[in-house]
């Protein structure tokens, strides 16, 4: 799969479903937090039948049905003011802190503005979108020691990082938040994740076989030499 393919592609799941997203009944929104106005008027995120979630002719049809189904068109614009004046730490935790807030409507349209800066239409709403992906995409810089980063491995493979302490701060909601947030609003999505983690989003159940593990899954290097030089052993063994 090529890594400039939005996280969720899976271009192997039969007839071209590649989106496996409707409604929110599936993983991916239950993952993103997007939630679903049910006909009753109440709000949750539900499991449905795969049945139910309807088969696409390409991604880009997917894409386009998802993004209809999903965004509240005639809902009051999701407001969002941000300040790049005080450099490229302060942006992007203050982009983090935007997708914390309990308030902020993934569905609604945006209108972006940023601090003392001269800019109308979509121009806007768009840079915020690419700025925010690349908070989770390359992390947040510290000048006093190592970025605070949210994934780890080689490209085509990376997983998020494990840390306790930033699910506990939410982190990795608010980071959900903005991979769907962009895609859902025409943005860019997240590049280079493991297939392993691009199938748990992208597939509606746990019963579809998951692209297998290999060495290039486990970012820790010496980790990943010391399973390499195992199986050499074993393979030897095997041999004689």
């Amino acid at each position: 799969m090529a890594c400039s393919q939005p996280c969720f592609w899976d271009s192997n799941v039969k007839n071209n479903n590649c989106l496996r997203i409707y409604s929110g009944s599936c993983i991916f929104c239950d993952f993103l937090g997007i939630p679903v106005e049910l006909s009753d008027g109440s709000v949750e995120l539900e499991e449905s039948s795969v049945d139910t979630i309807p088969h696409y002719a390409s991604p880009a049809a997917a894409l386009l049905g998802f993004q209809k189904e999903m965004i509240k068109e005639d809902a009051t614009r999701q407001r969002i003011c941000v300040c790049r004046l005080d450099g490229v730490v302060e942006f992007r935790r203050e982009v983090i802190g935007v997708y914390k807030r309990p308030d902020l409507d993934l569905r609604a349209n945006l209108r972006v503005r940023f601090d003392e800066e001269e800019a109308l239409g979509s121009g806007p709403v768009r840079e915020f979108l690419v700025n925010a992906i690349k908070v989770v995409d390359e992390g947040i810089p510290n000048s006093h020691g190592k970025p605070l980063i949210f994934f780890e491995g080689k490209e085509d493979h990376r997983l998020p990082l494990h840390d306790q302490s930033l699910r506990l701060m939410g982190s990795f909601k608010a980071v959900g938040h903005i991979i769907g947030h962009s895609i859902l609003h025409g943005g860019p999505g997240l590049a280079g994740l493991s297939p392993a983690v691009k199938h748990f989003l992208s597939t509606h159940e746990s019963s579809h076989e998951p692209p297998p593990i290999v060495l290039e899954d486990i970012a820790d290097i010496s980790l990943r030499e010391m399973i390499t030089q195992h199986v050499s052993m074993c393979t030897c063994l095997l041999l004689q």
